[in-house]
C-alpha cells in the first residue's frame, strides 16, 4: 500500500489542522480504491461524516436521511453501509427497542473510523499537527510514508 505522504503545506492556509488531516485520507489509496469500487459507499461514507464530528464521533442519520442525500433507495445505503463496515471506515452499533405501541424498531449509531491501515497515521499525523509549528519542521516520516 502506497499512501501520500502528509505535508500540511500543500493545502492553502485557510484549512484547519483536521480538515488537512481529512484531505490526506480522502487522497489515500483506501479511500480512492474504495471510490473506484463503490461510489455510492463513498457518498455514504462523506453524508455520515457531515453528520459526525471527525474521526472518533458517532452520528444516527437514519436510512431514509442517508437514501435521501445520497439520492438512493434505503436498501442500496444499506448495502454501502455493510461496504463501508466490512472495510473498516465505520462501526455500526445497532440497538433494538420495542415502541409504546408494541412495535419493533432498530436505531443505528455509527462510529467513524478508519481502516487498520491508516490509523497509526492518522495518529501520528494528529500529533504531529498538535505541535507548535517552528516552521522549518517536517512531517515524521516513517517507511515512506508519514
Amino acid at each position: 500500500m502506497t499512501t501520500t505522504p502528509f505535508d500540511p503545506d500543500m493545502q492553502p492556509g485557510f484549512l484547519t489542522r483536521e480538515m488537512r488531516i481529512n484531505l490526506w485520507i480522502l487522497r489515500s489509496d483506501l479511500f480512492i480504491a474504495l471510490r473506484r469500487r463503490s461510489p455510492l459507499a463513498v457518498q455514504v461514507l462523506l453524508c455520515l461524516w457531515a453528520h459526525g464530528n471527525g474521526i472518533g464521533s458517532r452520528c444516527f442519520p437514519s436510512l431514509t436521511r442517508l437514501a435521501a442525500l445520497a439520492k438512493t433507495s434505503t436498501s442500496s445505503v444499506s448495502l454501502a453501509i455493510k461496504l463501508l463496515e466490512i472495510a473498516g471506515w465505520i462501526v455500526v452499533e445497532r440497538q433494538r427497542y420495542t415502541t409504546l405501541q408494541g412495535e419493533p424498531r432498530q436505531h443505528n449509531r455509527y462510529l467513524l473510523t478508519l481502516p487498520p491501515e491508516l490509523q497509526a497515521l492518522h495518529t501520528e499525523a494528529t500529533a504531529w499537527l498538535a505541535r507548535p509549528s517552528s516552521g522549518t519542521d517536517a512531517p515524521p516520516v516513517q517507511g515512506g510514508l508519514l
